[in-house]
């Protein structure tokens, strides 16, 4: 028996905090030790209580087919050596967001700082692509979120049934960095933006029009992602609200819409759509309410929101 402890002692290491269900052969990289490390750790503390917090995630795939063919299917021993060496990368302080971009198995998505997730206790009334309940997600996962400190870089191991999406690399949002995601909690960069908030604000006080069918042109101004050309790169909340004013400025001063949407829209070119009553809910929210307050020839805009426009900013035309 006494042979049999020295082995022992050597599984669990090189196992982690157990989590792991294949065997990695001792010894591991000093990477993969503090992985291992960050991760125990980070389970072991107290849930902070809070009822929101916002994380973004790099995650490293284990057996699984990414959604990007850059990103090869991984065996578990390959991942977690993937994910500690990124983990390396965040902790010497690398920029997070390009680390996503380059590492995540989940591309981005328009509208948010890559990889990033607001993470609710409850379900709410209105609900976005970058919104996550609590019970939504694998248990060390949503764990993990709660335990996070602001501006905090760590890690979740792979689980076969407790977090068996893979490896993830988090870093929780600060409040300023919350704040400043979406640029109206903030002064307005510039007397354009000043205008188009104003004009914003006016344009969802409107009542709904009485029409049952609605087409539409739109420019939408993205975030955090690339448009349809290479001209329309990823732009971050500052710069894409500075941005939706200007082409707002120059669409109600009668610049040609149809060129404005074909130069500026992440959305791509000719940007109509054609609504009814009963489909329009099939669109986003923010789209659809700001369609129906508009009369024929009348431009409005709605800006960003994280559950009702999502995406960006809609500088929308109404055609008939």
């Amino acid at each position: 028996m006494k042979r049999l402890i020295p082995f022992l002692l050597l599984l669990i290491s090189a196992c982690g905090s157990g989590n792991n269900t294949e065997f990695t052969p001792s010894p591991t990289s000093p990477e993969i030790r503090k992985l291992r490390e960050l991760a125990v750790e980070l389970l072991s503390r107290a849930d902070t209580g809070e009822q929101q917090v916002e994380v973004q995630q790099i995650h490293i795939g284990v057996n699984v087919d990414s959604s990007l063919p850059s990103r090869i299917t991984l065996t578990m021993a390959q991942a977690e050596q993937r994910a500690a060496e990124v983990l390396a990368r965040a902790l010497a302080g690398e920029d997070f967001d390009k680390l996503v971009y380059q590492h995540s198995w989940q591309g981005p998505r328009l509208g948010v700082r890559p990889g990033a997730f607001l993470i609710l206790r409850e379900s709410p009334a209105q609900t976005g692509p970058s919104v996550l309940v609590d019970d939504a997600m694998s248990p060390n996962l949503r764990n993990a979120a709660w335990r996070l400190k602001p501006g905090e870089v760590s890690a979740v191991e792979y689980h076969r049934t407790d977090c068996e999406e893979g490896y993830f690399i988090l870093r929780r949002l600060t409040d300023d960095e919350m704040k400043a995601d979406n640029p109206a909690n903030l002064p307005a960069a510039n007397e354009q933006v000043t205008e188009m908030r104003k004009a914003a604000a006016d344009f969802a006080a409107r009542p709904e029009v009485a029409d049952t069918r609605m087409k539409v042109q739109h420019i939408l101004v993205g975030r955090y992602a690339p448009g349809p050309t290479d001209a329309l790169k990823p732009l971050n909340a500052a710069q894409a609200e500075a941005r939706a004013a200007e082409l707002f400025a120059e669409a109600v001063a009668g610049a040609d819409f149809g060129a404005l949407v074909k130069e500026a829209s992440y959305d791509g070119a000719p940007g109509i759509y054609d609504m009814t009553m009963d489909d329009r809910e099939n669109m986003v929210k923010g789209f659809w309410q700001g369609a129906w307050r508009l009369q024929p020839n009348e431009i409005g805009i709605v800006p960003y929101n994280r559950y009702t426009s999502p995406f960006g900013y809609h500088i929308i035309k109404r055609l008939e």
